[in-house]
């Protein structure tokens, strides 16, 4: 915690904890009008008091309805904001959730609302309260559900959140000095009961962690293992696309095919990593099970088994030489969807499909037999099993008959790329 003669809100260097945004022309402050983001308002604003290049500062205050005095504490960070001199939108959740995943359903919409608010005033950074407590628990927390070294990174400076480019600020500041500025602004923070309630597994991780300060397991000291494990991460998810753009290829039919040897013999992370950005290109969906996928690197590299294995919607076989990794045909919806000329659809989260003429239809090639495939592949039909090409996205006409398969496919009668 700072001590000195000048205020909290100076001790704690507005300019320089602002200085990875002072080239953007706006920036927007999400204040729910807590403590810890009241004063990433009050700093911000002392930011912009000292640097009059600094950007012009939106404030968003999202009310949840989700409890009784919502809308007076939106109101008070409204009349604080104006006092400080600053724009403000408010914004409400139209539809308020209810049951499970309470929460997490919050944080969505808020996110949501302010992105679609942010367009509008043409702000493209959003900063937010957290601090070093919060990144504390995320990581203890993180640790505790098996996540890897990515997770174990915490909370980034820059992230993007429901398609909201986030800047956190304060991650390295102590809650307490926040509550100091706060105080010296005479402001008075409103307080969720939520941020008590057992119930939320944040808050048994916050009680948690005031205990370990004795033994030296403090906020500042997990904070610096994320940053230190956010360097490792960076440096493995670097040389895992160096590998990947060495190493492995996708073809017409989505499917990721690389030499099994090189695999074999790569660092196990990278060899895992590589593995997770095979299957997550296959499937168009990011590879959530960790432990699992570590299990099917092991065995593959073991080759504990000959036959195909499947994880996360991806089937992963090794033929002759050759790692393929591509959609599993049976997770797959089997409808075929109208193309119409002019209008493009992502098909299956993996290709954009745009149709040239009407009367077409996509779905998956499930029903495609050899003699077909090859008709319409050459060789390609050849070195691919009939499991991946039925995987493959393919376009049919009217009578039903399938006129292409995969991408490029026909551009006379549909565009197919791989999504981007």
């Amino acid at each position: 915690m700072l001590t000195g003669a000048l205020p909290t809100v100076d001790q704690l260097d507005p300019i320089g904890l602002f200085a990875p945004v002072r080239f953007e022309p706006r920036l927007g402050l999400a204040v729910s009008g807590g403590p810890d983001s009241l004063a990433l308002m009050v700093l911000a604003s002392r930011w912009r008091s000292l640097s009059p290049d600094a950007p012009v500062l939106n404030v968003y205050v999202f009310d949840h309805r989700l409890r009784s005095g919502s809308a007076e504490e939106a109101a008070m960070v409204a009349q604080a904001a104006h006092g400080l001199g600053l724009k403000v939108t408010r914004l409400a959740w139209e539809a308020p959730h209810t049951g499970a995943g309470l929460q997490a359903a919050a944080r969505a919409a808020r996110y949501r609302a302010i992105g679609e608010a942010m367009a509008r005033d043409g702000v493209g950074v959003l900063a937010t309260g957290h601090h070093s407590a919060d990144q504390a628990e995320t990581v203890l927390m993180r640790l505790a559900h098996g996540s890897g070294i990515s997770g174990l990174a915490g909370m980034r400076p820059f992230s993007q959140v429901e398609g909201v480019r986030v800047f956190r600020p304060l991650l390295d500041i102590d809650p307490a000095d926040l509550a100091a500025v706060v105080g010296e602004a005479g402001l008075e923070p409103a307080l969720d009961p939520s941020n008590g309630n057992p119930e939320f597994e944040r808050v048994r991780w916050r009680a948690l962690c005031g205990t370990f300060d004795e033994i030296g397991l403090t906020a500042a000291r997990i904070g610096v293992f994320a940053r230190r494990a956010g360097r490792l991460d960076a440096l493995a998810r670097q040389d895992a696309e160096a590998f990947w753009l060495t190493h492995c290829a996708v073809n017409p039919l989505g499917v990721v095919a690389g030499s099994f040897a090189d695999l074999n013999n790569a660092p196990e992370e990278i060899g895992i990593r590589v593995l997770s950005m095979a299957i997550e290109v296959a499937t168009g969906k990011p590879v959530r099970a960790l432990a699992a996928l570590e299990n099917l690197h092991e065995a593959l590299v073991a080759r504990q088994t000959g036959t195909a294995m499947t994880l996360a919607g991806a089937c992963i076989m090794v033929r002759n030489t050759t790692l393929l990794v591509f959609r599993e045909s049976g997770r797959m919806a089997s409808e075929r969807i109208a193309l119409v000329p002019g209008a493009p659809i992502v098909w299956d989260n993996r290709f954009r499909v745009c149709a040239r003429q009407a009367g077409y239809t996509i779905g998956p090639a499930t029903d495609v037999v050899r003699p077909q495939a090859a008709d319409l592949l050459g060789p390609l039909a050849e070195s691919m099993p009939m499991a991946a090409i039925a995987a493959a996205p393919a376009v049919f006409d009217c009578a039903g008959r399938c006129v292409s398969i995969g991408a490029p496919g026909d551009p006379d009668v549909a565009q197919v790329a791989p999504r981007a």
